[in-house]
């Protein structure tokens, strides 16, 4: 008994040795970027809005999310995870370039749906639609589009 039990701990030894030199020997050889020698997250991301009064309804009544400064040129909301929704007043007409913000719902992307698409559905604010739940194989997501045509993708 007593050699069975040696012979195993030298085993789980042996294991926990060659699993420590494979985990940092594949650290050491990737390749280094800019990113490695700096602390860097995500502070949040902008789009481009046409009229100050639509957007302001839309974010804040529709998705609720607070305002966190206004200027005439740009809003910042924040988000519920407390990254930062930048709002850039277009200095043309019909913007472009329209942008898709993604939004992670870790439970209940169906409850969710239900309730932005009867408050998009009930809302006087123009422009803005809602897609139908979409199934996919790995995933489930939805799609709301707000006044100025920026999609914001709600993914599971």
């Amino acid at each position: 008994m007593n050699y069975s039990t040696s012979s195993f701990i030298k085993i789980v030894l042996l294991y926990f040795v060659v699993i420590g030199f494979v985990f940092l020997w594949s650290g050491s050889h990737r390749e280094k970027t800019i990113f490695d020698n700096y602390l860097i997250q995500l502070e949040g991301s902008s789009f481009y809005y046409q009229d100050p009064g639509q957007t302001k309804d839309f974010y804040e009544r529709i998705l609720e999310f607070k305002i966190l400064s206004e200027t005439p040129e740009e809003i910042i909301f924040i988000l519920p995870d407390s990254k930062k929704l930048i709002a850039n007043k277009s200095l043309e007409q019909n913007v472009s370039s329209k942008s898709e913000i993604l939004i992670k719902v870790k439970n209940g992307i169906n409850k969710l749906h239900h309730r932005l698409h009867a408050r998009i559905t009930d809302s006087e604010i123009r422009n803005s639609q809602i897609s139908e739940v979409n199934k996919l194989k790995y995933t489930t997501t939805f799609t709301i589009t707000d006044p100025s045509g920026n999609k914001i993708k709600f993914i599971n």
